[in-house]
């Protein structure tokens, strides 16, 4: 049996089913030392929610079960990633996507130094733990999935409070050099209705797997989602970033959500 299927038994056995969970610990046990620092909410407003805060006692059965095992760290980890692409693609209607992609970046572009004008919290609009967005897209829940040299790989689970049908485009970027943030497809058990979208700009690794970078996600509906199904968006922040922005356009409304960090030495664990 491997590291990672005596991870997930052990996970099994104390705590309550999560989607998400099983690949956040396995990234907390191997990760090093400034990643485990972003792990346990590097971020200067992390979300609290179903986030990585409180995990030491899960992470801490996954290990004692592999030390018990004797088992030598190594091997191909995340489960599913391949090449980070869906292996169900849902119909896109491209005119909607192009007409979206015509909606201007309406993202305040900020002077160098200056502070970064996070999003204020909102309610709790019946989820567990706080949100942030003004809707009708709001983030639940936040976390940092790995680093490479693209930059540092972001997973966001997002809630849409949709008024109508239609698509929503997601665009991401630098405030201050508005460099375009890149997006792949959310490797997990449960296929997300929320694609990374446009053309392939270039592949990337994690955890030794390869990824597909697109230049944006685009989120179905709620009339076109099957049951249970959550949008989770994963792209990656440049090191350099210091504060960062998403904006999202959909049917009838464009949104913005500023999140990052005080200043350089705040960003490091």
């Amino acid at each position: 049996m491997t590291l990672r299927n005596q991870i997930k038994d052990a996970l099994d056995d104390v705590a309550p089913p999560a989607p998400t969970l099983e690949r956040r610990v396995i990234a907390f046990v191997f990760a090093d030392k400034r990643d485990r620092g972003m792990l346990l909410g590097g971020r200067r407003r992390a979300l609290s929610t179903s986030g990585f805060r409180g995990m030491a006692a899960l992470v801490a059965a996954g290990l004692v079960v592999a030390l018990l095992a004797g088992i030598a760290i190594g091997g191909r980890l995340g489960r599913d990633l391949g090449n980070a692409e869906s292996p169900q693609r849902y119909t896109i209607d491209q005119s909607e996507v192009h007409r979206l992609e015509s909606k201007p970046i309406v993202l305040p572009q900020l002077q160098p130094g200056a502070a970064c004008p996070f999003s204020p919290d909102v309610d709790r609009l019946g989820l567990r733990g706080s949100a942030v967005g003004g809707g009708p897209v709001y983030i639940y829940d936040e976390w940092f999935e790995g680093s490479t040299q693209r930059g540092d790989w972001n997973v966001a689970k997002l809630y849409y409070v949709a008024r109508q049908p239609g698509l929503v485009l997601v665009r991401a970027r630098d405030l201050t050099t508005s460099e375009p943030f890149v997006f792949t497809q959310y490797p997990n058990d449960e296929k997300t209705p929320a694609l990374a979208m446009g053309p392939v700009l270039g592949t990337d690794s994690l955890y030794d797997q390869n990824m597909q970078l697109h230049p944006e996600a685009v989120l179905q509906d709620p009339w076109h989602q099957h049951p249970n199904q959550q949008l989770i968006v994963m792209f990656a922040i440049p090191r350099p970033t210091l504060c960062w922005g998403i904006q999202f356009d959909g049917p009838g409304f464009t949104q913005t959500w500023i999140d990052g960090w005080d200043d350089a030495a705040s960003k490091q664990p």
